[in-house]
């Protein structure tokens, strides 16, 4: 998985519903750069200048219970103009993806609950 995400220029995670943002942090860890769609858990997770959020339509998903995103096609262009125009430092994603390592979360976990 590394190879597949070290050989991309941005990680595409814009979905309608995502899970625990796994591929986000695999990516970021990589050096890849991630498009994420604001109603998700990623905004906490992805930021610039190593990503970028991208708004929508909310909608409600009955059979989930849940908010869903459609993305805006217009601001999922615009982020990835942005990212190709600007060749983003690689070691920048992968600082920001070593912040949600397993150890990081531990030690993070363990400052919270004393």
């Amino acid at each position: 998985m590394h190879g597949l995400y070290a050989g991309t220029s941005v990680l595409d995670s814009v979905t309608r519903a995502e899970g625990f943002c796994c591929p986000a942090i695999d990516a970021l860890a990589c050096g890849t750069p991630v498009i994420a769609g604001e109603n998700s858990a990623m905004p906490e997770k992805i930021c610039h200048p190593h990503g970028w959020i991208v708004g929508g339509q909310p909608q409600w998903a009955p059979h989930h219970h849940a908010w869903w995103q459609t993305p805006s096609v217009d601001e999922l262009v615009e982020a990835y103009e942005v990212a190709y125009g600007k060749r983003l430092s690689r070691a920048a994603a992968a600082a920001a993806g070593r912040e949600w390592s397993p150890q990081a979360m531990q030690k993070r976990l363990a400052q919270i609950l004393g």
